[in-house]
């Protein structure tokens, strides 16, 4: 054929080296050099946590995390936050820019662009977890390769005073292919 797909054994590390040259009617092509690298199989940095969350009712505040990958063709990130009051409501919500403006009894830390996702239930240990569909995003947003978007959780916390709500740190992702 045209193309060919490459495909290294698992645990490949190091690089290869190919070289090749086309021909066709009009004679031969210069010759090209592809080098293949192996490592890391997640070039991007690993998530970053800013903006600390406030104090809530179960102690120092909620803590974002996720799970997975942030490979958009894996489509596997899951989005975690803990140390939040149990079985309360809550929900998650990304965007790109960054901010620490206080709201309810903690901060927002994202400034612009939001996509919310629905409301769910923080389980008994006080953990909220979401799989985040990077191809089915709420409205028409879309995540692209190379691009920075940060999340946060709010959720209800009815015993803390005064506004009976609250918002976890945040975490900034970005993501590759």
């Amino acid at each position: 054929g045209k193309w060919r797909v490459f495909q290294p054994q698992a645990g490949a590390n190091g690089t290869d080296t190919l070289t090749f040259q086309a021909s066709g009617p009009g004679g031969a092509s210069g010759v090209a050099t592809v080098t293949l690298y192996y490592d890391d199989p997640n070039p991007c940095p690993p998530g970053l946590n800013y903006c600390g969350g406030a104090p809530n009712s179960v102690g120092a505040g909620a803590t974002m995390g996720y799970t997975g990958s942030t490979s958009i063709l894996a489509n596997d990130l899951v989005l975690t936050c803990n140390n939040l009051p149990p079985s309360q409501f809550g929900l998650f919500f990304l965007g790109q820019g960054q901010t620490q403006n206080p709201v309810g009894d903690g901060f927002m830390c994202i400034a612009s662009n939001h996509v919310r996702f629905g409301a769910l239930q923080i389980d008994a240990g006080g953990l909220a977890t979401m799989a985040v569909d990077l191809f089915n995003l709420p409205g028409s947003n879309q995540i692209l390769a190379g691009e920075t978007w940060n999340h946060q959780f709010w959720y209800r916390d009815p015993t803390a005073s005064p506004s009976t709500f609250n918002l976890s740190d945040g975490v900034e992702v970005t993501f590759w292919p």
